[in-house]
C-alpha cells in the first residue's frame, strides 16, 4: 500500500511539472522558408564572407604583381640653408687671454646661403629574368584557387544549412506528434480515473495511466527543447549571432534518386576540391621558377630632371640618365 502511494505521489509531481512546462506561453516566431534561409545566409554567413574576401585579396595581389613592370616615378622639392663662418680675423701672435678670445669670436664673419631645388625621377624595369612574369602567373593561379575554395565553402554551407533546416522541420513535427500523444494519454487517464471512482477499475490501472501521461508530458517538453537546439543550429548556419525564435515553413518529402550510377571520373574533372589542388600545384611550380629567376641580372632604365639655385625659382638645370 505504501509503495503504491509513493508511485502515485511521484506520478502526481511529474504531471504537475511537465504539465506546467507544457502550458508555457509560446514566443512570437518568425517564419522562414527555405528560400528565405538561403538568401539570408548568402549575405551573413561568416564562411562565405571570408571566401569572398579571399577572392578580392587574390585579385589585388595580381595588380600588385603587375606593378613591378610599371614606371616608378618620384618627385622632390627641397629648401636648404648653409652657414659658412670665417675665423681668420687676424694673425696669431701668442697666447690669447680669455677676453681676447671673446673679442675674436665676436669679430667672426658668417655667410648664410639658401638653396632651392625641385625635380622628378623615373625608373623603368626592362628585364628581371622573367621573375615578374612568373609572379603575375602565380597570382592569377591563386585567384582561381580562391574562386574554387569559395565554391567548396558555398557547397559545404549549403549542405549544413539544408541539414539544419530539415532538423528544425523534424523537431517541429516531433512536437506536434508528442502533443497529440500527450492529449491521448490525458484522455485515457481521465477515463480510467472516472472508472476508478465508479469502482470499475483498480488503483493499479489508475497509477499506470498517470505514469503514461507523465512520460508523454516529459517527451513533449523534451521535443520542445529539441526545437530550441535545432533553432540555434539553423541560426548559426545563417550567420545570426543572437538567439531569436523562428519557425521553418516547408514539408518533409523524399526526392527521387538519379536512377543511374554517377560518372565519378567526370565528377573528378570538375570537382572544386580537385581543381583547387591543381591550382595550388601550379602556383607552387611558378613560385619555384620565380625564386630561380631572382638570381638573374636585372636591367633598368633610370633618369631624372631637376633645377637648383640660390634663388627662387631655380634656374640651373640638372639632367641625369642611366
Amino acid at each position: 500500500m505504501i509503495r503504491k502511494m509513493k508511485h502515485a505521489f511521484i506520478a502526481a509531481i511529474l504531471i504537475a511539472v511537465c504539465g506546467s512546462a507544457a502550458r508555457l506561453p509560446a514566443e512570437e516566431e518568425e517564419v522562414f522558408t527555405w528560400n528565405d534561409c538561403v538568401i539570408y545566409t548568402i549575405g551573413h554567413n561568416p564562411d562565405l564572407k571570408s571566401s569572398r574576401e579571399s577572392i578580392r585579396e587574390s585579385r589585388a595581389n595580381v595588380g600588385l604583381a603587375r606593378s613591378g613592370y610599371l614606371p616608378q616615378i618620384s618627385a622632390n622639392l627641397g629648401v636648404g640653408t648653409s652657414k659658412v663662418t670665417d675665423h681668420s680675423t687676424g694673425k696669431y701672435d701668442g697666447v690669447y687671454s680669455e677676453r681676447q678670445l671673446i673679442e675674436s669670436a665676436l669679430k667672426n664673419n658668417s655667410t648664410v646661403t639658401t638653396t632651392y631645388s625641385y625635380g622628378i625621377a623615373g625608373k623603368q624595369l626592362i628585364f628581371d629574368g622573367l621573375k615578374g612574369v612568373y609572379d603575375i602567373m602565380s597570382a592569377r593561379t591563386m585567384t582561381d584557387e580562391a574562386r574554387y575554395r569559395h565554391i567548396e565553402a558555398s557547397s559545404q554551407v549549403r549542405l549544413n544549412l539544408r541539414i539544419a533546416f530539415i532538423d528544425l522541420l523534424k523537431a517541429q513535427e516531433s512536437v506536434h506528434i508528442s502533443k497529440n500523444i500527450a492529449d491521448r494519454w490525458k484522455k485515457n487517464r481521465d477515463l480510467v480515473a472516472m472508472r476508478y471512482r465508479a469502482g470499475r477499475e483498480h488503483r493499479g490501472s489508475l497509477l499506470n495511466a498517470e505514469a503514461n501521461l507523465a512520460q508523454a508530458n516529459y517527451d513533449l517538453v523534451q521535443s520542445r527543447r529539441g526545437i530550441s537546439i535545432a533553432r540555434r543550429n539553423l541560426l548559426t548556419q545563417m550567420g545570426i549571432a543572437r538567439y531569436r525564435p523562428l519557425r521553418a515553413e516547408g514539408s518533409l518529402e523524399g526526392g527521387k534518386g538519379p536512377g543511374v550510377r554517377p560518372d565519378f571520373d567526370a565528377i573528378l574533372q570538375v570537382h572544386p576540391v580537385v581543381l583547387r589542388s591543381r591550382k595550388q600545384r601550379e602556383a607552387a611550380v611558378l613560385d619555384e621558377k620565380s625564386k630561380i629567376a631572382k638570381f638573374s641580372p636585372v636591367i633598368s632604365a633610370m633618369g631624372s630632371v631637376g633645377r637648383s639655385d640660390t634663388r627662387w625659382p631655380p634656374g640651373i638645370s640638372n639632367v641625369t640618365a642611366g
